[in-house]
């Protein structure tokens, strides 16, 4: 960063027709205005070193674990399905977001947001009016449906979700939500809870 050049009070006084006080103030206002400047340049410079600090770090560890998946690609498959085994949640999360991303969306629908929604309906489909124990002894869950369906231009947000139950193995008897496919229905009650 250069060095600021000094500020000439003369230049000041004669800005302003040699009126002391008019002058004294422009000068402090010009220090202070150089000052704030300096100071958020700085941290715009500060911004960018961490950003780029982060961007090489982020590159490092992708590169250790390149390296280490080379090494041991076996290893890693049991982690990585142990690991979707453990967090069933967070895995529907992760594709709920992919999917939002496929289309274009910014924003989707997080695990708590839908654990909201859920109870907020008693945790049943609204379709068929089935609880979550008599959805897993059919083999079915519930799971968010898109009123508007994302590929019908709807958004991934929490006002476009209602719970309907849904096929997620093969040979099982498919759920509301499978059955409604990319049709646009909305099985919410009228006169919400």
């Amino acid at each position: 960063m250069q060095p600021l050049e000094p500020l000439d009070y003369a230049d000041f006084m004669t800005a302003n027709h040699n009126n002391e006080q008019v002058a004294l103030a422009a000068y402090l206002k010009a220090i202070k205005d150089r000052r704030a400047d300096r100071e958020h340049q700085q941290k715009a410079e500060l911004r960018q070193y961490e950003a780029e600090c982060r961007q090489r770090l982020a590159r490092q560890r992708r590169q250790r674990h390149h390296e280490q998946y080379a090494a041991n690609p076996e290893k890693f498959l049991e982690q990585s399905r142990q690991w979707q085994k453990d967090n069933p949640e967070q895995v529907l999360e992760l594709a709920r977001k992919h999917r939002a991303l496929d289309y274009g969306l910014t924003t989707w629908l997080t695990a708590e947001q839908w654990q909201t929604i859920k109870e907020f309906y008693g945790n049943r489909c609204l379709c068929c009016g089935r609880g979550e124990d008599e959805l897993r002894t059919a083999e079915l869950t519930l799971s968010p449906d898109h009123v508007i369906p994302l590929a019908l231009g709807g958004k991934c947000s929490p006002e476009n979700i209602q719970p309907l139950c849904h096929q997620r193995k093969k040979g099982v008897r498919w759920g509301c939500n499978n059955l409604k496919g990319d049709e646009s229905t909305d099985y919410r009650p009228r006169e919400r809870p």
